[in-house]
Order: structure tokens, then sequence, then C-alpha cells
């Protein structure tokens, strides 16, 4: 301690305890009898400058770091900010490529006769109409700021996200639906077409897609089967007419054709 308190008198700047007992001797005043204040008031005013000029130093130090932390906090805030954009953006994406892609725009063109369950068109359309909110920008300076557009950004994500998975629901209940009418269409085509095809494997094929699902193994027995009455109700009516010409060329000439037989009316009934 004595080396240290040397060395500081050396170096003409007053040590830790010779401070304090100047600022005592400051505080106290002369002493009686004491000599000239000059020395002593050109010390004090050292003092005084010297802790003034350490404030000073402190302060700005304490702004410069204060303004440093801002900084790094809107430098990170930023970065977030921009990230929860870029989600906005590759969610606005996909909901765009699913929007016009080939099986949407197809699936949109349905009309609401050919599917089940008509509601399900309605639906989709208003899926397919939702306006995208707007795309937020990162361009404030203060952290607080680009939270509050980093929340914001990552709210339309998913809200765009929720938009597409609606989108793709509704489209799919669209086919579904689609398909369900087809298929109710295909069995009552089967039931209506007992005994009138002229060849009943179609009607088998037919009972066959119906069980699968299979649109277009459906449509292609359902034309099958409408072939095949065609062919029948075309086969039918050829052979009635050869059978009225042989039973015409049958009977006498001039002799009228035999009277059709009477149709039973079930609705008349003899009286006893």
């Amino acid at each position: 301690m004595a080396d240290m308190k040397e060395n500081n008198m050396n170096d003409g700047v007053p040590s830790l305890d010779e401070a304090a007992a100047e600022a005592v001797r400051l505080s106290v005043g002369p002493r009686p009898g004491a000599g000239p204040e000059k020395p002593r008031k050109d010390r004090r005013r050292i003092i005084i400058g010297a802790a003034a000029v350490a404030v000073a130093v402190l302060v700005a130090g304490g702004v410069c770091a204060h303004r440093a932390y801002e900084s790094h906090q809107a430098s990170v805030a930023r970065q977030a900010c921009q990230s929860a954009v870029a989600d906005q953006a590759k969610a606005v994406k996909a909901y765009k490529t699913l929007l016009g892609s080939d099986a949407t725009v197809a699936v949109l063109k349905t009309d609401a006769k050919s599917v089940k369950d008509a509601k399900t068109v309605d639906t989709l359309k208003r899926a397919a109409a939702v306006r995208l909110p707007a795309m937020v920008k990162c361009d404030a300076s203060k952290a607080a700021d680009l939270d509050a557009a980093a929340a914001k950004a990552n709210k339309a994500a998913r809200t765009v996200k929720s938009d597409t998975k609606a989108l793709e629901t509704a489209a799919k209940a669209v086919e579904s639906s689609k398909l369900d009418k087809t298929v109710a269409d295909a069995d009552a085509l089967y039931k209506a077409t007992d005994g009138k095809v002229q060849d009943d494997k179609t009607r088998d094929a037919l009972k066959q897609a119906i069980a699968k699902r299979d649109a277009a193994a459906i449509a292609k027995a359902v034309k099958s089967v409408n072939d095949s009455k065609t062919a029948k109700e075309k086969a039918d009516a050829e052979a009635k007419a050869k059978a009225e010409q042989e039973a015409a060329a049958a009977r006498p000439p001039g002799r009228p054709p035999p009277p059709a037989p009477a149709i039973p009316n079930p609705t008349n009934k003899s009286r006893r």
C-alpha cells in the first residue's frame, strides 16, 4: 500500500485516501489559523472537474450502450418479421397453386345437378373465392412495431393455410358427391333393366363396378347395358313385326285379322 501511495504521488494524481481526506477537509472548512486557501481551491476545482468529466463519460457510455441494445433488439425483431412474412408468402403460393391446378379447375366446373348433394358445390365456390390477406411489410424501425408486424404475418399465414385446407376438402367433397350420384344412377339402371337387355352379362359387369365405386368402370358398364337394352328393344320390335307379317300371310284373302285380346282392367269387378 505504501508503494502504491508513493507511485500515485510520483504520478501527480492524488490517491483514493488523499481524495477522501481532501473531501473531508473541504466539507469541514479551513482550520483556524491556516494559511492561504488558494492551493486548496485549485485542488477542489480539479477534483470537481474530474468528477464532472467522469460523470459525462458515464452518461455518454450509457446512452451508447442503450442505443446499441435497441439496435440489436430491432435487428432480431426484423429477422423474425421477415421469417413470418416468408411463411405468409409460402402459404399464399400454396393456395394459388391449388386453386389453379387442373383438378381444381375441372371440379369447379361441376354442375349442381351432377352431384348427389348440391351444397358441396356451393361450399367449393365459396372456398375458391376467399379474399387473401395483404402481404405484411417489415419496414418499421422499432422492435415493438416489428414484433407487431411479425404477429400479423403469422396470423395471415395461419388464415391462408386454413383456406387452402378448406379448398382441398371442398374439392374432395364435390368429387365424392359426384361419385355418389354416379353410383346411385347406375344402381337405378341396374334395377330397371332386369330382363330388358339382350346380354345379361352387361348387368353383371355393372353390378361389380357399382360395388367397387369405380367411376370409369361404371361409365363403361352403363354404356354396355344401355347398348344391350337398345339391342333387345330392336330385336323385340323386329320379331314382333316378323310375327305380324307371318300371321298376315297365313290368313285367307279377305279375312280380317283377329281382334286384339282384351286387356283386363283390375279396377272393374263383376257384380254378384
